[in-house]
């Protein structure tokens, strides 16, 4: 987890931060750590020229969150 936050605070490669940005959200996917799986998808959505897939799969976890607070409006 360090050495993919390390290189993700270097970087300036989009295609890179989409990747390892990824793979930290299923990492905390697994764990079941929400503020942080929340966390890694709100910064795919900042990534400039983000493609569709990942923008729409960012947004469905971020509304699915919602859904588990009970924050259904």
């Amino acid at each position: 987890m360090a050495d993919y936050n390390a290189v993700l605070a270097a970087t300036g490669d989009p295609g890179l931060k989409r990747i390892i940005l990824l793979r930290l959200s299923a990492v905390y996917q697994e764990k079941k750590d929400w503020p942080k799986l929340v966390s890694m998808q709100e910064k795919l959505l900042l990534i400039p020229g983000v493609d569709a897939k990942t923008s729409a799969s960012a947004n469905f976890w971020l509304g699915w969150n919602e859904y588990r607070l009970k924050n259904v409006d």
